[in-house]
């Protein structure tokens, strides 16, 4: 996780350079992302809002929680969630996952069963008391090549997987937010965005806490997989079951005009596809990225590859975005309508969630880290 930190930190200077503003630009520890990803042939669609921070005095947890996962603890991360089926024999029941870094000393299976069971069964107890659930052992998972994720469960992670009976979204968003500040919980933003997801009954919420040296950085995720119908306009907005995007006051006290992002996935776009109806920013192509040359103006930025398109929405000055007005039209031209984008389903293990979110909100919590660290 420390290389992606410096990668990331690097990455900022690049997309996001100094810039000509009548405001001064800031960024925040805390950081809302709304992502809509949609599969323009079959329909598949995925809505997440991510509340994310890596600062304790925003997300706060125990300390002896905090301690697990911090330094050079065994431990990568933890992660509940009320998504069934989170990992290979887990069916219908919600889940506590302990992310462990394998020993060395843990010589065969056997052994990397024992160890991570008796790592994992040190902390589970602190993480049942810290959410007021009671997640009991299920199995062991050891991780692969083919399900590696860089920097978070790589060929060396095993998961411990705790399992409890099937919670619904709204009972899971009950235990998990109140780990949130005062200040962001009082504060509105997209988190109000998140309490309108939950009342669907396809939605899910999940917890993750990742150890960054002597950070820890934490998400919240709730997120909804539906099928909708086919449209030559989309309404990311509306796709998130909401008429409105307001960014959260937390962020009243100055000009943040990267911790409040929506992010819009189109897969089965082609190089062809023509966008007409976005407003635009004015971009300059600095090293193959798009940089807009001014924050303070509402628009998205559009970058498209292969069969994607990836679509961010800023919000500039203003502090609310309404459904009918952020919208995306396009035309694919004729002779490419039938092409078929494989089996992309949007079906994602959930414990992964935290590896998909919008890559701004990633680069600038890694900015704010880094000069933490």
């Amino acid at each position: 996780m420390q290389y992606l930190i410096f990668l990331a930190a690097a990455l900022i200077l690049i997309l996001f350079p100094p810039i000509a503003a009548a405001q001064e630009i800031q960024f925040s520890t805390y950081q809302e992302l709304a992502r809509v990803v949609t599969n323009m042939q079959t329909g598949n669609t995925s809505a997440l809002i991510t509340l994310q921070s890596g600062s304790p005095n925003d997300i706060i947890l125990p300390e002896n929680l905090r301690e697990l996962v911090i330094d050079d603890s065994i431990i990568n991360s933890f992660f509940l969630t009320s998504k069934t089926k989170c990992l290979p024999g887990v069916a219908d029941e919600s889940c506590l996952l302990i992310n462990i870094q394998r020993d060395p000393s843990w010589p065969g299976i056997n052994a990397i069963h024992e160890g991570a069971r008796i790592v994992g069964d040190s902390a589970i107890d602190h993480v049942n008391a810290a959410f007021g659930v009671d997640a009991t052992f299920h199995s062991i998972y050891i991780h692969s090549e083919l399900d590696a994720i860089p920097g978070i469960a790589n060929p060396g992670t095993v998961t411990v997987a705790y399992t409890m009976p099937t919670r619904s979204s709204g009972s899971m968003y009950e235990k998990i937010f109140p780990v949130f500040a005062e200040k962001i919980k009082n504060s509105g933003g997209f988190h109000i965005a998140a309490s309108e997801i939950i009342k669907y009954p396809d939605s899910s919420v999940s917890f993750v806490a990742i150890g960054v040296g002597s950070e820890v950085f934490m998400q919240v995720i709730v997120d909804r997989s539906y099928v909708t119908d086919h449209a030559q306009t989309l309404f990311p907005i509306t796709l998130l079951g909401v008429t409105e995007l307001e960014t959260s006051r937390y962020f009243d006290d100055g000009f943040y005009p990267l911790n409040s992002l929506l992010q819009v996935i189109i897969l089965g776009s082609t190089q062809d596809s023509e966008y007409y109806k976005p407003d635009l920013l004015q971009v300059e192509i600095v090293d193959g990225a798009p940089i807009p040359s001014s924050l303070e103006i509402p628009g998205w930025i559009i970058e498209q590859r292969d069969n994607i398109t990836d679509a961010k929405y800023l919000f500039g000055l203003d502090k609310v975005a309404y459904s009918e007005d952020v919208s995306i039209s396009f035309a694919v031209p004729d002779d490419l309508k039938e092409m078929l984008v494989g089996d992309q389903t949007l079906t994602y293990w959930p414990w992964i969630l935290f590896a998909i979110i919008p890559i701004a909100g990633v680069i600038v919590l890694a900015y704010i880290l880094k000069k933490r660290i």
